[in-house]
Protein backbone atom coordinates (compact mmCIF):
# COMPACT_ATOMS: atom_id res chain seq x y z
CA UNK A 1 0.00 0.00 0.00
CA UNK A 2 0.79 3.58 -0.89
CA UNK A 3 0.69 4.41 2.91
CA UNK A 4 2.52 1.82 3.91
CA UNK A 5 5.68 2.95 1.59
CA UNK A 6 5.80 6.81 3.45
CA UNK A 7 5.77 4.47 6.27
CA UNK A 8 8.51 2.65 5.65
CA UNK A 9 10.53 5.80 4.50
CA UNK A 10 10.26 7.71 7.69
CA UNK A 11 11.09 4.77 9.78
CA UNK A 12 14.27 4.27 7.60
CA UNK A 13 14.64 8.19 8.26
CA UNK A 14 14.98 7.99 11.52
CA UNK A 15 17.44 5.09 11.26
CA UNK A 16 19.44 7.51 9.59
CA UNK A 17 19.27 10.09 11.96
CA UNK A 18 20.38 7.71 14.73
CA UNK A 19 23.15 6.26 13.13
CA UNK A 20 24.50 10.01 11.77
CA UNK A 21 24.26 11.54 15.26
CA UNK A 22 22.26 9.54 17.80
CA UNK A 23 19.49 11.63 17.62
CA UNK A 24 21.23 14.25 19.44
CA UNK A 25 19.51 17.50 18.48
CA UNK A 26 15.38 16.84 17.59
CA UNK A 27 15.37 20.37 15.81
CA UNK A 28 17.51 19.65 12.68
CA UNK A 29 16.11 16.23 12.60
CA UNK A 30 12.55 17.73 12.16
CA UNK A 31 14.03 19.82 9.59
CA UNK A 32 15.43 16.86 8.02
CA UNK A 33 11.77 14.75 7.89
CA UNK A 34 10.22 17.68 6.48
CA UNK A 35 12.16 17.97 3.97
CA UNK A 36 11.83 14.28 2.88
CA UNK A 37 8.32 14.15 3.50
CA UNK A 38 7.96 17.67 1.33
CA UNK A 39 9.78 16.33 -1.42
CA UNK A 40 7.75 13.00 -1.50
CA UNK A 41 4.80 14.90 -1.71
CA UNK A 42 5.89 16.57 -4.37
CA UNK A 43 7.28 13.84 -6.26
CA UNK A 44 3.81 11.92 -6.15
CA UNK A 45 1.99 15.32 -6.73
CA UNK A 46 4.30 16.28 -10.19
CA UNK A 47 3.47 11.99 -11.43
CA UNK A 48 0.04 12.15 -10.20
CA UNK A 49 -1.94 15.69 -9.91
CA UNK A 50 -3.99 15.75 -6.81
CA UNK A 51 -2.52 18.57 -4.21
CA UNK A 52 -1.01 21.70 -4.51
CA UNK A 53 2.93 21.19 -4.50
CA UNK A 54 5.74 22.60 -2.43
CA UNK A 55 8.76 23.62 -4.40
CA UNK A 56 8.50 21.76 -7.29
CA UNK A 57 7.11 23.35 -10.31
CA UNK A 58 7.67 20.18 -13.48
CA UNK A 59 5.24 17.64 -13.82
CA UNK A 60 5.34 14.34 -15.36
CA UNK A 61 2.18 12.05 -15.17
CA UNK A 62 4.23 8.87 -17.11
CA UNK A 63 6.67 8.86 -14.45
CA UNK A 64 5.97 6.20 -11.54
CA UNK A 65 4.90 7.81 -8.50
CA UNK A 66 6.36 6.04 -6.37
CA UNK A 67 10.10 5.35 -7.51
CA UNK A 68 9.68 9.45 -7.69
CA UNK A 69 8.43 9.74 -4.35
CA UNK A 70 11.97 6.90 -3.07
CA UNK A 71 14.28 8.81 -5.15
CA UNK A 72 13.23 12.14 -3.51
CA UNK A 73 13.10 10.74 -0.28
CA UNK A 74 16.66 9.03 -1.15
CA UNK A 75 18.11 12.10 -2.17
CA UNK A 76 17.11 14.75 0.59
CA UNK A 77 18.03 12.16 2.95
CA UNK A 78 21.72 12.08 1.22
CA UNK A 79 22.23 15.74 0.99
CA UNK A 80 21.87 16.11 4.56
CA UNK A 81 23.13 13.10 5.92
CA UNK A 82 26.47 12.23 3.53
CA UNK A 83 27.72 10.01 6.11
CA UNK A 84 24.91 7.78 5.57
CA UNK A 85 24.87 7.73 2.06
CA UNK A 86 25.52 4.06 1.57
CA UNK A 87 23.44 2.79 3.68
CA UNK A 88 20.56 5.04 2.32
CA UNK A 89 21.53 3.77 -1.74
CA UNK A 90 20.88 0.50 -0.73
CA UNK A 91 17.84 1.01 0.87
CA UNK A 92 16.35 3.18 -2.38
CA UNK A 93 18.01 -0.10 -4.41
CA UNK A 94 15.10 -1.93 -2.80
CA UNK A 95 12.74 0.17 -4.42
CA UNK A 96 14.13 0.25 -7.88
CA UNK A 97 14.50 -3.19 -8.14
CA UNK A 98 11.09 -4.17 -7.23
CA UNK A 99 10.23 -1.44 -9.83
CA UNK A 100 11.65 -3.13 -12.45
CA UNK A 101 12.74 -1.70 -15.84
CA UNK A 102 10.98 0.89 -17.87
CA UNK A 103 10.57 4.35 -19.02
CA UNK A 104 8.09 5.17 -16.40
CA UNK A 105 10.86 4.25 -13.87
CA UNK A 106 13.36 6.11 -15.58
CA UNK A 107 10.87 9.07 -15.54
CA UNK A 108 10.14 8.57 -12.00
CA UNK A 109 13.79 8.28 -11.24
CA UNK A 110 13.70 12.02 -12.78
CA UNK A 111 11.14 13.61 -11.36
CA UNK A 112 12.37 12.61 -7.77
CA UNK A 113 15.65 14.00 -8.43
CA UNK A 114 13.99 17.17 -9.42
CA UNK A 115 11.73 17.33 -6.47
CA UNK A 116 14.99 16.70 -4.42
CA UNK A 117 16.53 19.26 -5.79
CA UNK A 118 13.70 21.76 -5.76
CA UNK A 119 13.32 21.02 -2.21
CA UNK A 120 16.96 21.55 -1.28
CA UNK A 121 17.36 24.78 -3.12
CA UNK A 122 14.20 25.90 -1.11
CA UNK A 123 15.42 25.56 1.84
CA UNK A 124 19.32 26.64 1.44
CA UNK A 125 19.09 30.10 2.95
CA UNK A 126 16.31 28.73 5.90
CA UNK A 127 18.70 29.88 8.61
CA UNK A 128 18.82 26.65 9.88
CA UNK A 129 22.43 26.10 10.53
CA UNK A 130 22.95 29.91 11.27
CA UNK A 131 25.21 30.24 15.01
CA UNK A 132 23.39 32.80 17.06
CA UNK A 133 24.87 33.46 21.33
CA UNK A 134 21.66 33.94 23.55
CA UNK A 135 21.76 36.50 26.05
CA UNK A 136 19.85 35.27 28.97
CA UNK A 137 17.12 38.15 29.96
CA UNK A 138 16.05 40.08 33.29
CA UNK A 139 13.35 42.03 32.27
CA UNK A 140 10.11 40.92 32.60
CA UNK A 141 8.73 38.23 30.01
CA UNK A 142 12.12 37.92 28.74
CA UNK A 143 13.31 34.19 28.75
CA UNK A 144 15.58 33.24 31.47
CA UNK A 145 17.49 29.74 31.47
CA UNK A 146 15.70 26.80 32.86
CA UNK A 147 17.56 25.68 36.23
CA UNK A 148 20.58 23.53 35.30
CA UNK A 149 20.98 24.70 32.15
CA UNK A 150 22.84 27.49 30.79
CA UNK A 151 21.99 27.93 27.39
CA UNK A 152 18.82 27.92 24.94
CA UNK A 153 18.89 25.18 22.02
CA UNK A 154 19.25 26.77 18.42
CA UNK A 155 18.03 30.43 19.60
CA UNK A 156 18.62 31.37 15.69
CA UNK A 157 15.50 28.85 14.99
CA UNK A 158 13.36 32.36 15.70
CA UNK A 159 14.38 34.02 12.31
CA UNK A 160 14.13 30.62 10.17
CA UNK A 161 11.99 30.67 7.59
CA UNK A 162 9.23 28.78 8.15
CA UNK A 163 7.82 26.17 5.94
CA UNK A 164 4.38 26.71 6.45
CA UNK A 165 3.86 30.19 7.26
CA UNK A 166 5.03 33.28 5.32
CA UNK A 167 7.48 34.49 8.32
CA UNK A 168 8.40 33.91 11.40
CA UNK A 169 6.70 36.95 12.77
CA UNK A 170 3.36 34.58 12.22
Amino acid sequence: AESQFILDWNRFALQVIAADNGYLNPLPATRALAMMHLAMHDAVNAAAPRYATYAITSRDEQADPAVASAQAAHDVLATIYPSQKTAIKVYLEQYLDDAGVGPSVAKGVALGKRAAADIIAARANDNSTREEAYKEGTAAGEYRFVPGFDFVNMPHWRIGKPFALTSPAQ
